[in-house]
């Protein structure tokens, strides 16, 4: 072979071999994915999947769940146009190994590959651990794949965003399709693929969930809390209003969806977690299929692991009712303007200034007698007390005198007003005896804690608690039970009293401070007419942010909170809520207003009147005996 032959082969060579060894690290790149994934069928899924990559799916972090019967994926974690690539098949997934919540976030997008009617991925999704993801790719290998049942799995009803890929039976395309899980016709064409009309995540990616086209959702209700559900009075107690409705009404008609509710749940208990099992109103929306709860739930950690959550709507907190204690007697009332240490004091203050000055003054009246003169200067300086004058006349002229006298009367001056001053406040107003406003004056205080045992988490929440006084209120916590229902009408309800135990151990025994939250509390208050008999303590527990529960996954949760949020900013669930707890702030203000004084607290100022009086007449007495005997005294010398 001549040189220039071999050459020219060499040159050959060399033009092919150098482009491909320039361009190598980019196809890799794109091969890297593909080369786990054994695609089946055609090259058009292949095709698809890559312009998805290079398209609408461009930057996000990928999930490949291989859902196929011929192809052989395995676990590979590898890296692709800046994203992380994860895959792995029904067949092989381990959800220890992989936890799948961790690839729900709005960084992934889950791509499920699909050739057949069986389909493996919904009975993963039914395990507690699992997720659903906000973004979901169905791309399906084979035309003979029914949609209708696709529609039905579990993977696209709580999927918020979610498009399905598959090939035409009747074109050489693929066709792309959404569905609407709460319309009737919920599948929707969006038309053929190819990378210029979804070349954007927006265009591939349509909100199902932006009107709810008039579906209705079935609340998981108990229209027994007050001020957010409660029912109207006989004969309209089958209808359930409150401020949470009222909101519920405006974020149905923004949504465009109806809602059906219940009077109260199926179990008659509020809602907890005992042995794994829920009850009550979450009981109806894992079990029984309800969509949503409206009532008043703060956030517990078990909960809100359990099911999906709104925004925070409004703040609650569980208070304390207890009996005011009894009044102190109103004859006692012209004592009450001082303390008892107040009034000792006066007394020796005045005793001693009455042995003092006569001692000091050394004065002689004609009569030697130190007990005399000792009554003198008593009735001298004690009628200070009741602003008397003073005549120091008989005492001399010294100017001392006069000063010592003077720092005393301005004494008896202060604290005559003050006395004065306290009196009228003490006849105006009922004095009271120290009430418990405190978590740890309770649980020091011989006062039980009684509260109705319809499932709340308070009670094992206080005995299980750090805090030594809220340990103490539980472990001395009486919960009594649930009364009775009765049926008429078909309608079940609970009988007109059903806290009449409460009432009674806090109201007329006294024995108890009856706890709850804090609106429904105020309410039972105004419902039993015993506003003027309790109080509510200062400190109240648990507090906490009251939320909307929807059952976990459901891909329409952020739509309602996201309305929900809107109407707070406005302001708008604050004055719904006042509008209906306007009554029981009327009540409230009533306690506190002023009223016309009565005989029966004026019992005080007469009986100070009397025992003026009789004061008086016993002193006019005295005297008047004195003089008697002093004029007969002269008489006789």
């Amino acid at each position: 072979m001549s040189t220039e032959t071999r050459l020219g082969i060499h040159l050959t060579v060399f033009s092919f071999v150098f482009p491909l060894v320039l361009l190598w690290p980019f196809v890799t790149s794109y091969s890297n994915v593909l080369s786990s994934v054994s695609l089946p069928g055609s090259a058009q899924g292949t095709s698809v999947l890559q312009e998805l990559l290079d398209g609408p799916l461009k930057g996000y972090d990928l999930f490949i769940f291989d859902d196929t019967h011929s192809s052989n994926v395995y676990w590979n974690e590898v890296q692709t146009l800046g994203a992380t690539v994860i895959q792995t098949s029904a067949d092989e997934f381990d959800p220890t190994k992989f936890p799948l919540k961790t690839y729900s976030g709005k960084n992934f997008s889950v791509i499920w590959l699909i050739d057949s009617n069986d389909f493996k991925i919904d009975k993963q999704i039914e395990k507690p651990s699992l997720w659903c993801p906000q973004k979901l790719v169905v791309l399906s290998l084979s035309a003979d794949v029914e949609l209708s049942k696709l529609v039905d799995t579990k993977a696209m009803q709580c999927s918020k965003l979610a498009v399905i890929i598959t090939p035409s039976k009747t074109f050489e395309t693929s066709l792309v399709y959404t569905t609407f899980p709460l319309q009737r016709n919920s599948l929707r064409l969006l038309g053929r693929w190819n990378v210029q009309s979804f070349e954007k995540e927006e265009s591939l990616f349509i909100d199902r969930f932006a009107t709810f086209s008039g579906s209705v959702l079935q609340l998981a209700s108990w229209c027994d809390d007050y001020p957010q559900l409660y029912a109207l009075p006989y004969p309209h107690n089958d209808t359930c209003v409150g401020s949470n409705i009222d909101a519920l009404d405006i974020v149905s008609s923004h949504l465009n969806f109806t809602y059906n509710l219940e009077m109260e749940p199926f179990d008659c208990l509020w809602g907890s977690n005992e042995n794994g099992t829920w009850n009550g109103m979450f009981a109806e929306m894992a079990y029984h299929g309800k969509n949503i709860t409206i009532n008043s739930f703060t956030i517990v950690l078990d909960r809100y692991i359990a099911f999906d959550s709104t925004y925070p709507h409004q703040a609650e907190a569980f208070a304390l009712m207890a009996r005011l204690p009894k009044p102190l007697p109103k004859w006692k009332s012209f004592l009450y303007p001082y303390a008892r240490v107040t009034w000792i004091s006066i007394g020796v203050v005045t005793l001693l200034v009455s042995v003092m000055f006569p001692i000091l003054t050394r004065i002689d009246v004609g009569d030697d007698s130190s007990e005399l003169q000792f009554s003198k200067a008593l009735l001298l300086v004690a009628g200070a007390l009741v602003a008397q004058s003073m005549n120091l006349s008989t005492f001399g002229v010294g100017e001392w005198r006069r000063v010592w006298m003077a720092v005393w009367y301005m004494g008896c001056i202060v604290f005559i007003t003050g006395y004065n001053g306290n009196l009228i406040a003490f006849l105006t107003v009922p004095l009271y005896p120290v009430r418990i406003e405190t978590i740890k004056q309770l649980a020091e205080s011989p006062l039980r804690v009684t509260m109705m045992d319809y499932g709340e988490f308070v009670p094992e929440a206080l005995q299980a608690s750090t805090d030594n006084a809220l340990r103490r209120i539980g472990n001395k916590l009486d919960l009594f039970p649930q009364g009775q229902i009765r049926e008429v009408m078909h309608i079940r309800f609970f009988k007109d009293h059903y806290y009449d135990p409460a009432m009674e151990m806090v109201v007329k025994n006294g024995t108890h401070a009856f706890i709850e939250a804090y609106s429904f509390l105020m309410g039972l208050r105004m419902k039993y007419g015993v506003s003027k008999e309790t109080y509510i303590l200062k400190e109240q527990v648990y507090s906490g942010y009251l939320i909307w529960f929807l059952p976990k996954y459901t891909p329409y949760t952020e739509t309602i909170s996201s309305t929900l949020q809107r109407l707070v900013e406005a302001g708008i669930v604050g004055k719904l809520y006042r509008n209906h707890f306007a009554k029981t702030d009327v009540i409230v203000q009533g306690i506190a207003s002023v009223s016309s004084l009565s005989l029966d607290e004026l019992q005080g100022a007469f009986l100070l009147l009397v025992l003026g009086l009789l004061s008086s007449s016993v002193l006019f007495l005295a005297e008047l005996g004195f003089v008697k005997l002093k004029t007969m005294k002269i008489k006789s010398n």
